[in-house]
């Protein structure tokens, strides 16, 4: 059976069980979407009536000097061809007035769903509530406040989604110090600020204290670009010559100090970065001077968050443990990049993106990542609590929901180029 066949089958099948005339409806618009023709009672007419449920989808990233946004665009462009959606991208380039004001414009310009990532976390907050006053599903990723939650906005805010931060950048930071004997200075390079950079910095120290032959200097904040990566790298190695390796926040600041060292003919120093983009792979395969990075897979994130303002288009709601969720990932290494390379960035279809719908699939749905819901007591452990944690996630009873949703999503893991 081929993939639409098996397609047309699952709507088919779910369409028979559904018990309103309003879902069953929504479905058969999914499938005229989809370009399936489904043949029983009531699909006809419905067809007839043009009713289908696509739309446009925006994306809004700060900007595409960030080589992860264009990683993390590509994952965004696959998902919504696969869904039949037409697309658009905003790049408000770190101003949050700009935010809000492609955020008001959304459903004047024809747009049913928004994803992306906040440059200003303070500012999704805004962002939601807008999109909720037009009932534009929002499904952001990366940055969100602290302790603030999609239930602290109504059903379009559907999902955040953000990597498991603080661990990834642990690990990586354990490996590059293991790797220069676990003494030395080590310079530090931050992005910019926000819960992303926070949680990465926090596992950056939690490394160091593990390591007392380590010094962490530099620790300049960025702006997550290549060029404010170069010239942190060029004020903390003027400032700190014997410095021995470089911690970037992300692989696009790691770029920026590969261009000052490869200037300066510096020798013997070694970089990790984070996100694991396409760009610096051959790098890490390559050379020796970048020795690894932490596949955070944005462009998977972009793609499921993607599929998220889908299925809430065609009428999914999530359950309450599911709106707030951390991903996985691999330290990628020179030992492991070759896999990382030719699984993902090579294969145009390492991910069934459409196999991801909740709506599509409803019973054999197939995450292809490891995906967990957070519990924001821990996600934002050591964060100021500036406001209150919305009650529900504290109510009795929510954490074996918690628990359950984790269950359901580890039986939902069932394929995947990095199974």
């Amino acid at each position: 059976m081929t993939r639409r066949e098996s397609d047309e089958a699952r709507i088919a099948a779910t369409l028979s069980r559904m018990e309103t005339s309003l879902n069953r409806r929504a479905l058969m618009k999914l499938a005229a979407a989809s370009g399936i023709t489904l043949t029983f009672a009531g699909a006809t007419r419905a067809f007839a009536q043009g009713n289908l449920v696509t739309g446009q989808v925006v994306n809004m990233v700060p900007t595409l000097a960030n080589i992860f946004y264009e990683s993390w665009g590509n994952g965004f462009e696959a998902a919504a061809a696969a869904l039949g959606l037409t697309t658009k991208t905003n790049l408000p380039n770190f101003e949050p007035l700009r935010e809000l004001e492609f955020a008001r414009g959304l459903r004047a310009s024809g747009a049913s769903m928004l994803v992306g990532i906040a440059g200003d976390q303070s500012q999704v907050p805004n962002i939601a509530r807008i999109c909720e006053e037009q009932g534009i599903p929002y499904a952001p990723a990366f940055e969100n406040p602290p302790w603030f939650t999609p239930q602290d906005v109504g059903d379009n805010y559907v999902t955040f989604v953000t990597p498991k931060s603080r661990d990834a950048a642990y690990q990586t930071a354990k490996f590059l110090f293991e790797s220069i004997g676990g003494e030395g200075d080590v310079i530090h390079i931050r992005g910019a600020a926000g819960p992303t950079d926070t949680f990465r910095t926090q596992g950056v120290l939690l490394a160091a204290s593990e390591f007392p032959g380590i010094r962490l200097v530099g620790n300049l904040t960025t702006s997550w670009t290549v060029e404010t990566g170069r010239q942190a790298m060029l004020t903390s190695i003027s400032g700190n010559p014997n410095a021995k390796a470089v911690f970037a926040q992300n692989d696009t600041l790691a770029q920026g100090a590969l261009a000052v060292i490869y200037g300066q003919g510096l020798t013997g120093m070694k970089v990790v970065g984070m996100d694991a983009i396409p760009e610096v792979l051959p790098e890490i395969r390559d050379g020796d001077v970048l020795i690894g990075s932490f596949n955070s897979l944005g462009n998977y994130i972009a793609g499921l968050q993607t599929v998220h303002v889908f299925d809430k288009l065609n009428g999914w709601m999530p359950r309450d443990p599911e709106r707030l969720l951390e991903t996985g990932g691999v330290l990628v290494t020179k030992e492991n990049v070759a896999e990382l390379q030719t699984k993902v960035y090579d294969d145009p279809e390492a991910f069934d993106w459409a196999k991801m719908s909740q709506v599509l699939h409803p019973d054999d749905w197939d995450l292809q990542f490891d995906v967990q819901p957070a519990n924001p007591v821990t996600l934002w452990d050591g964060f100021p609590p500036d406001i209150p944690l919305n009650p529900l996630w504290t109510a009795p009873g929510m954490a074996d929901e918690i628990a359950a949703v984790a269950q359901l999503y580890r039986d939902h893991y069932v394929t995947g180029p990095l199974k």
